[in-house]
């Protein structure tokens, strides 16, 4: 019975300790990674991606703590940036909170340039996605006077192909 006592005790020693340093994120190597969240991510979910890029260790406990404080429901859509020294309740402030960071980033669109090498760009310097830039250069919207003056074109696949210039 002491065996078996002591065995517990060491168990639940050993896990509330890791569960503190992955709570508060010490002691831990640094690594930074991005977090993609869509409109319907679950905490579980969520934990779970966390935990697959080395950011926690222990979705569990990281989903108990976000019931524990109700904070589970308030994720915001969008790709984060998160790194293993974040605390859980730094990783929780840094997913519920729509950036307002603006940077300002000059991209040059030289002659010849095609959509996709655009995209790649404007992905690079942190503008847009490539696939959200590509998808737009699909379809005629009606932001713009002229988009309202061009027929749609079945065989064109980027229908705003022959409209983004050359420019910085």
């Amino acid at each position: 019975l002491s065996v078996f006592i002591i065995s517990i005790s060491a168990f639940l020693a050993t896990y509330i300790v890791k569960s503190a340093l992955d709570f508060t994120g010490i002691g831990k190597t640094y690594c930074q990674a991005e977090i993609h969240i869509n409109e319907d991510s679950t905490t579980d979910e969520i934990a779970q991606d966390l935990a697959n890029l080395g950011i926690i260790n222990m979705p569990d406990v990281f989903k108990l703590y976000t019931k524990m404080f109700g904070k589970g429901d308030k994720f915001i859509k969008g790709t984060f940036t998160v790194d293993t020294t974040m605390s859980y309740s730094a990783l929780i402030s840094e997913l519920q909170t729509v950036s307002t960071v603006n940077q300002t980033v000059s991209i040059q669109i030289t002659e010849g340039m095609t959509i996709d090498e655009i995209a790649q760009m404007m992905e690079d310097n942190r503008v847009c996605r490539a696939e959200d830039f590509m998808e737009q250069c699909k379809t005629l919207g009606d932001t713009y006077k002229f988009q309202k003056r061009l027929e749609n074109k079945k065989l064109k696949y980027y229908q705003m192909e022959g409209y983004i210039f050359p420019d910085t």
